[in-house]
């Protein structure tokens, strides 16, 4: 009985197994590679690696996602089955992430285009990776192998900053009023090694002063050195109460560590229009070369200070600039660039560096005729009433042009044209006024040409020939700075948004703390206008000095701030 019973459990026992080698075979079955009838012949061309969604510096980076691209070709004569692009990284670099790829069937002379997706995580150091690549074929007709040698870099922190500043009316006031709209300029500088992604910018404002339209600013990404500027629109209403406002910006990124908060202040009875800048701490050991970024030039900026007022001394400024919209059919190509940013940086000037009372200042932009001869007129008398005391300034910054017929030199108001040229300022008639007003004497700052050109165009900028201007003596104890010589253009400088002789005029005194005679003061100006014209715009411009004969043997000596 016991045999029996053996028998049957043997025979159960063989019965199972026998169903188990068929469940198995049957398996194997389904997922068999076919044969070859011919051989495959797999080739690999056009290895390449894409970090176009990262920096484009063609390395892997901490926290980057980049593709090894490849063209894979079967130029056998039989089909490739289960080919597995195999991507083996031979240093073991560690922190890194490399995907596979299979492609079920490759036809003879079948071309095929591969991405295959490689990342780096936060942590992955300064490596060398050498990746062997090789496609497997599933009946053993592989590719030859490919190596693909690449750079890994460690991360790289950015570091975003409020670089610089400015407030500024809409309506062109000097100064914030209550219930009118106040612009916010800020620039936000990369000045970290890193890219900067997913950068958002938040305002917020305190009771009584309300955003004209966002709050919330988006940039996709910013790599080193760049820079994005951000333009914010407010108003404070009549209950606003403090004595300045101030407006909490916060910079945020991607790993939220490297973002920046400041508070940006303006005071109500503050002159608008004037950069403030923020200190930054510099990095060590930088790879990109961080600029100096700033909404203004270095010249707007830390302007010297004069403590002592000078009650006789006084001044007239004109800044003309916007002619495009005082004249039909004219293009913005005819306004003069920077014109009235030049008028009002030398207002400053002249209160902090002259040591001019700024109720002594007279201060016009974009001057109509009327205007001008109106200003013109009430300095002309002020000097006459002060008796031979009167230490008088005047600059101008603007359109100039000669009459086509008799070469006499015009300053031009922005609603007079080339063609009615009598409507404008007879320069040497303007001249005759001053000197005949008897001042202890008068300092003219020309920002302008007589040739028929200009900063960007000229009155007339299709006219192909300049007209040289007529030139005429000058009397009394009058001293003429001008920014050109006979046919020439008064060029701007765009990257320090001034007018090229007005940059290098304010950069000297700037340089100087004002304490310059004159003669210094013009054989500076006149030398760096001369070579940065050429540098910078490519053309000649050689600044001019007129002086009165009476004069002749001491206008040398005159200084800026005495």
């Amino acid at each position: 009985m016991k045999i029996y019973l053996s028998i049957v459990v043997l025979f159960f026992s063989l019965s199972l197994l026998a169903q188990n080698n068929t469940s198995a075979f049957k398996k194997v079955e389904t997922t068999k590679i076919p044969k070859p009838t011919a051989p495959a012949k797999l080739v690999i061309y056009n290895l390449k690696f894409n970090d176009s969604k990262g920096n484009n510096n063609l390395a892997l980076d901490a926290g980057e996602s980049a593709d090894i691209l490849l063209t894979i070709k079967n130029e056998g004569n039989g089909n490739a089955y289960e080919t597995e692009i195999s991507l083996n990284e031979k240093n073991n670099v560690k922190n890194i992430t490399i995907s596979s790829l299979k492609i079920d069937l490759l036809k003879p002379g079948e071309i095929k285009d591969v991405i295959i997706p490689i990342s780096a995580d936060l942590l992955v150091e300064n490596n060398d990776l050498n990746i062997d690549i090789q496609a497997i074929e599933g009946n053993g007709f592989d590719s030859d192998p490919s190596t693909l040698n690449l750079k890994t870099f460690k991360f790289r922190t950015p570091e975003l900053v409020i670089a610089d500043y400015k407030f500024s009316t809409k309506e062109g006031d000097s100064k914030i009023k209550l219930g009118e709209t106040v612009n916010l300029q800020f620039i936000i500088h990369n000045k970290g090694q890193g890219v900067a992604n997913n950068v958002k910018v938040f305002v917020t404002n305190p009771i009584n002063v309300f955003p004209v339209n966002d709050t919330f600013f988006e940039i996709n990404q910013l790599a080193p050195n760049k820079t994005y500027t951000v333009s914010y629109d407010f108003i404070a209403n009549k209950r606003y109460k403090e004595s300045q406002i101030n407006l909490l910006t916060k910079i945020t990124e991607s790993s939220g560590k490297y973002g920046d908060t400041k508070s940006l202040t303006v005071s109500l009875d503050q002159v608008l229009s004037k950069t403030q800048t923020i200190s930054i701490e510099a990095l060590q050991e930088k790879e990109v070369t961080i600029d100096n970024i700033s909404l203004t030039s270095e010249v707007d900026k830390n302007i010297p200070i004069n403590p002592n007022q000078n009650i006789n001394k006084i001044a007239l400024i004109i800044g003309n600039e916007d002619y495009s919209s005082r004249q039909s059919g004219m293009g913005s190509e005819i306004n003069v660039a920077f014109a009235a940013n030049d008028a009002r940086v030398m207002k400053e000037y002249f209160i902090k560096t002259f040591g001019i009372a700024e109720n002594n200042v007279y201060y016009i932009t974009n001057a109509t005729a009327g205007e001008m001869k109106k200003k013109i007129n009430l300095v002309t008398e002020l000097i006459k009433k002060m008796e031979g005391v009167a230490d008088f300034y005047f600059y101008y910054a603007g359109h100039g042009f000669p009459d086509e017929v008799t070469k006499t030199p015009y300053l031009i108001p922005v609603d007079v044209t080339a063609s009615n040229l009598t409507d404008g300022i007879n320069l040497y008639d303007m001249y005759r006024r001053f000197s005949d007003a008897n001042p202890k004497r008068a300092t003219i700052f020309l920002d302008a040409c007589f040739s028929g050109g200009g900063r960007d165009a000229g009155l007339l900028a299709a006219r192909a020939v300049k007209i040289k201007p007529k030139q005429e003596s000058i009397t009394g104890n009058l001293i003429v700075l001008s920014a050109t010589s006979e046919e020439q253009s008064a060029l701007p400088f765009k990257e320090k948004q001034h007018g090229m002789f007005t940059y290098q005029l304010l950069k000297k005194i700037q340089e100087t703390n004002g304490n310059v005679d004159y003669k210094t003061l013009f054989n500076s100006v006149a030398k760096n206008v001369s070579i940065e014209s050429l540098k910078v715009n490519e053309k000649s411009q050689d600044p001019q000095i007129l002086y009165g004969i009476g004069i002749a043997n001491y206008w040398e000596n005159w200084k800026i701030n005495e």
